[in-house]
């Protein structure tokens, strides 16, 4: 229970006393007995106790920075969202495939150009390999490389002239070659089971890691355990089928 007593002098001409808060309250000890307890604060000592406290609770549930710490966090270089430009919607990607979309140009002519030249090569390569000549594809592999070397659709020629390499007996090269595409390509199928192959195939010591690109190739595409598939769809030259059956088997 809560008293406030306000002393007040009994005559104008007396000093007024200063006002004191007088707290009583029942205090339940630790030991689960109960007595009395009294203590007299002043008005300004418990209104500074109270303000205290309040501020204390404050600071615990809205974590509270001191000044130098919330002086050195910039606000004024915030981002504001509404100028960050929004990629295309769907529709507008898959016109720009063919170049316009609703009257808008979005693939540059040259790069088109570009694009279709890479394609033609890619077709001769393709075309070299089946008809068993090797050398011819990795020349013109290579020309895409090195005309082209900045475009992403390159990355698959030099995909296919490592697996020529291999096909040319340059074992060492084309595992360097894959080894960088395996990188860029990350979850390319048909890297990390090529990879696989030529590591189970001619490097012994790194049979572990031959088994670990496998199973890369086969969570993304499992069609790639079918040598048939790989022959009759992907090209591959008759030295990379023999090493991917060597794998499968585990000769």
């Amino acid at each position: 229970m809560i008293v406030a007593a306000l002393h007040r002098p009994a005559c104008g001409s007396r000093k007024v006393a200063a006002p004191v808060l007088s707290i009583r309250s029942k205090a339940i000890r630790l030991g689960g007995t109960k007595s009395e307890s009294s203590q007299n604060w002043s008005a300004d000592d418990f209104r500074i106790r109270l303000l205290g406290g309040l501020l204390a609770g404050c600071a615990l549930f809205t974590g509270i920075q001191p000044p130098e710490a919330s002086a050195r966090i910039p606000t004024d270089a915030l981002l504001d969202l509404r100028k960050i430009p929004r990629l295309p919607s769907p529709e507008v990607l898959i016109g720009a495939q063919s170049g316009t979309y609703q009257g808008k140009t979005f693939v540059p002519e040259d790069v088109k150009g570009e694009v279709a030249r890479i394609m033609t090569l890619m077709q001769q390569g393709r075309e070299a390999s089946l008809s068993g000549e090797y050398d011819t594809a990795v020349s013109l592999y290579s020309t895409i490389i090195r005309e082209f070397p900045d475009l992403a659709v390159t990355e698959y020629a030099r995909v296919n002239r490592a697996l020529m390499l291999y096909q040319t007996d340059q074992t060492s090269r084309a595992i360097l070659e894959l080894d960088d595409e395996e990188v860029v390509l990350r979850g390319n199928a048909e890297v990390h089971s090529a990879l696989a192959a030529i590591l189970y195939a001619e490097r012994p010591s790194q049979i572990l890691r031959s088994e670990e690109q496998w199973d890369l190739a086969m969570s993304f595409d499992k069609r790639y355990g079918n040598p048939e598939w790989v022959e009759r769809e992907k090209a591959w030259p008759p030295k990379m089928i023999k090493a991917l059956n060597k794998f499968l088997s585990l000769q």
